[in-house]
């Protein structure tokens, strides 16, 4: 893979390390807190009538809602499930409130844009930059090899609470579980290829080009080595959204840490951006991930997801060498 050239088709303007001012928000993030605290911003400073949260709703997970003011937003960090948001905003576009705020994934940036357009409905557009979107089977089947019934289950949170924390559950009886993003069973799962989205094997995109703004968390050595509570990587892509940038610093809801540039950002997830490059040119790693999304092969990957990410890990590195 030539790194300069495809640095050369991230059309971003600026990009910034940084985080909320405020540490409610910033510690109950993701990564930093920015996409909570700009939608907040947003609402306050009167730049959008309406937005797009999401609630956790049992075994429907979580389900998209549209909110009119930042008292009714909640923090919720990253969902690790597909949600049809363009089928919804199309279910419900009599109820959007010009201009909206939405968060997306870089796949369904452009599609949402263009329904906004068409019906006259001024956006502003954040892409969380992502590897994969996972099928709702992969938090079922994890909670099962957990003996968690999902039924049972009052709160379940992906992200959060520090950084990069992990998947938070609170039963109904109180009872609550903490499972790490990193080196955990649910890690195995999250990376196992089996519950992908199909979209996600052909998907060019890491980085949702298409979008106001792109974020990301902070896969940097000097961040990840000492970051516990959080920090936003921030690529501006429009002058829409370098003036909220301007005016959110201005205003003391931000704080910057640093400037990078366009090649730090990329190698920061360049992981990511391997493993689709993987998926799109190794014929035969694709034909392995065939094999790995079978009824059968299922079965055996939730009785000894260890034996399998042992196997996948050789082989996603291997393939990933000639990209």
């Amino acid at each position: 893979m030539d790194i300069a050239q495809e640095v050369k088709k991230l059309p971003f303007k600026d990009i910034f390390v940084l985080y909320s001012s405020n540490k409610t928000i910033r510690y109950g993030g993701a990564s930093g807190g920015f996409v909570t605290e700009l939608n907040k911003f947003l609402f306050d400073t009167g730049k959008i009538k309406s937005s797009v949260s999401y609630m956790f709703k049992g075994l429907e997970l979580y389900k998209p809602f549209i909110i009119h003011g930042s008292e009714e937003l909640i923090q919720i960090g990253s969902i690790y499930h597909d949600v049809n948001l363009l089928g919804f905003l199309k279910a419900n576009i009599d109820k959007l409130n010009s201009p909206i705020f939405i968060t997306c994934l870089p796949c369904q940036c452009k599609a949402i844009r263009k329904l906004m357009d068409l019906h006259g409905i001024k956006s502003i557009i954040v892409s969380l930059v992502c590897s994969v979107q996972l099928k709702k089977d992969a938090t079922y089947d994890f909670l099962k090899r957990q003996n968690i019934d999902i039924t049972s289950v009052e709160k379940l949170q992906y992200r959060g609470n520090g950084w990069p924390s992990g998947m938070q559950i609170v039963k109904k009886n109180g009872e609550s579980y903490f499972f790490k993003n990193s080196g955990s069973e649910w890690n195995m799962y999250f990376h196992s290829t089996i519950y992908n989205m199909e979209r996600c094997f052909y998907c060019k995109d890491t980085f949702g080009i298409n979008a106001d703004f792109s974020v990301s968390d902070p896969w940097m050595e000097r961040y990840y080595k000492k970051d516990n509570i959080g920090h936003s990587i921030v690529a501006v892509n429009s002058h829409q959204a370098e003036h909220i940038m301007k005016d959110m610093l201005n205003k003391d809801r931000i704080k910057i840490v640093e400037k990078i540039s366009k090649k730090e950002f990329f190698i920061s997830q360049i992981f990511a951006v391997q493993i689709k490059k993987a998926y799109e040119h190794s014929f035969f790693y694709k034909k392995f991930i065939k094999i790995f999304r079978t009824p059968t092969y299922r079965n055996f990957f939730n009785k000894f997801p260890k034996v399998h990410n042992k196997i996948h890990k050789s082989l996603r590195y291997y393939f990933i060498k000639w990209v």
